[in-house]
């Protein structure tokens, strides 16, 4: 089947979106100064987008070559450069704005960084006894209440000043910066974005002065802050701040501003972008990455080497990823959630389109793919893949397992979770033990065990707990031993993985 990739921007001048910008900039003084308003944000947004990295060591790259991704696929769901050239300067411009601020709520200036550290630092103390500038600031209540509710929290309250306390503590923080990037003050109404954006203007006397003259501040941090919301979401913020049509806001100059339509291609384009180019491999072997979750993120990265292209068929065009060799299952099952995810999304944005007002749709394009999927070229080691998924009634194992009907005492269900880790850690053991001893033998008969669980080396039991946002308690006993599969147990609990334990000979009982 035809395929093809979409061109990448990686500068101003390359930009389809800033092309047309520039030729629609000699209208009038106010557009000139809107086009080179645009290029000054584009500078400041990845200088400061290359400050995520201190706040998010382990993540996954959100700096200035994510942003230019985000610009390049949005560009193609508009339509590429056809579909661009029937766009008038507000749209091309705040599409550009959308782009390069989404993400700079993962960045946290002076103020908002001490406040966490006080809150840590003084954590028995009332916010008013600190600081009378910290009282006020929801942004410190909102960090306890994250950090109190994690499941290792109270083992670091136990030794706060060890190493790997400050290690998780980090981690905590990081996962806590992410998912509040965008996400307003309850009290405020503001966020993270429009903290950056004003400090932008009050140091760029032109990027202030089109913020003024148009009237664009609010709109455009609500467009950014859509991303990670509701696809319904956007509209009614916008109308809560007299914006009368958020599908097609008239401007005299700008002319017609789809701020809902703006909204759609970031939301899609930020999930798009999944491949290698924001993960350089000398980066993650050299950076000491030891979060489980941002190892995983990082190798799924790795697995697709280049952009996805765009597979044309008979129900349209397939945004396909391309993984030439993927580590393990664990990255695979990683790989089918993500494109699940921008099927998902692909999805709300079509029903979206679909309900818009058709003379609106008239004057744009929406170029969506009919889906999103991954094609595994290679899995190293020959692992074979399979989704696994069951379900339980929590009731009744709550009620079986913590009643006396069963065990005669609810405190004795602990003991049989850790007796049965246990037990998978021995057994693996064993098995690692037999297979040792049949390598020394020489033995051609060649066991093949699944790969350890969690990376770990050795086998170990832990047992954590603690409390729901919602006053829920609960216990975990995690293991990595042997895991389960659907044949004789020899696979890993969450990678849904099938694996053979014998490459020849008779079957074990």
């Amino acid at each position: 089947m035809p395929m093809h990739s979409a061109p990448r921007a990686d500068n101003f001048a390359n930009s389809l979106f800033c092309q047309r910008l520039k030729t629609l900039e000699g209208k009038n003084d106010s557009l000139r100064i809107l086009c080179s308003a645009t290029e000054r944000l584009v500078g400041h947004a990845q200088a400061i987008s290359d400050q995520i990295v201190r706040h998010l060591p382990q993540f996954t790259l959100h700096n200035g070559t994510h942003l230019w991704n985000v610009l390049s696929f949005m560009e193609e769901l508009a339509g590429g450069r056809e579909g661009i050239q029937q766009l008038q300067a507000g749209d091309c411009a705040m599409a550009v704005w959308a782009a390069f601020i989404h993400d700079l709520g993962m960045v946290l200036e002076a103020g908002e960084l001490a406040s966490l550290d006080a809150a840590d630092n003084y954590d028995t103390t009332p916010l008013s006894d600190i600081d009378g500038t910290l009282a006020s600031d929801a942004r410190v209540q909102d960090w306890r209440a994250y950090r109190d509710a994690h499941e290792h929290w109270q083992a670091i309250r136990k030794d706060p000043q060890s190493a790997t306390s400050r290690m998780k503590l980090g981690i905590i923080r990081s996962a806590f910066i992410r998912d509040s990037h965008a996400r307003q003050d309850s009290h405020t109404g503001h966020c993270r974005i429009d903290k950056w954006l004003n400090l932008i203007a009050q140091n760029d006397r032109l990027i202030c002065q089109s913020l003024e003259d148009f009237a664009l501040s609010e709109r455009i941090v609500r467009v950014a802050v859509s991303h990670n919301q509701n696809i319904n979401w956007l509209p009614r913020q916008l109308r809560a701040i007299e914006v009368e049509n958020p599908d097609a806001d008239y401007h005299d100059e700008l002319g017609q501003i789809h701020w809902t339509w703006i909204g759609w291609l970031l939301r899609l384009a930020d999930v798009f972008d999944c491949d290698a180019s924001r993960t350089p491999r000398i980066l993650f072997d050299h950076s000491g990455i030891t979060d489980y979750r941002s190892q995983t993120g990082w190798k799924k990265h790795l697995s697709i080497r280049s952009a996805p292209s765009w597979q044309a068929g008979t129900d349209g065009q397939t945004l396909l990823y391309t993984c030439a060799r993927c580590p393990d299952p664990v990255v695979e099952k990683s790989l089918h959630q993500i494109t699940g995810w921008m099927n998902e999304e692909i999805d709300k944005c079509r029903s979206a389109w679909q309900a818009m007002n058709s003379d609106v749709r008239k004057s744009l394009v929406l170029a969506l793919p009919s889906g999103a999927r991954v094609d595994i070229k290679t899995r190293e080691g020959g692992y074979l893949y399979q989704d696994i998924e069951f379900r339980l009634d929590r009731d009744a194992v709550v009620e079986l397992l913590m009643g006396e009907s069963l065990y005669g005492g609810a405190e004795l269900a602990l003991r049989e979770l850790e007796q049965n880790a246990l037990d998978a850690v021995h057994l693996r053991d064993q098995r690692q033990s037999l297979a040792e001893a049949i390598e020394r033998a020489n033995s051609k008969d060649k066991l093949r065990f699944p790969n350890q669980p969690c990376g770990a080396k050795t086998g170990a039991v832990h047992v954590t707990w603690g409390t729901e946002p919602d006053g829920r308690s609960w216990i975990r006993v995690q293991d990595h031993g042997v895991g389960a599969d659907p044949q004789l147990f020899s696979g890993t609990p969450d990678s849904g993985c099938m694996r053979p334990v014998f490459n020849s000979g008779p079957r074990p009982a």
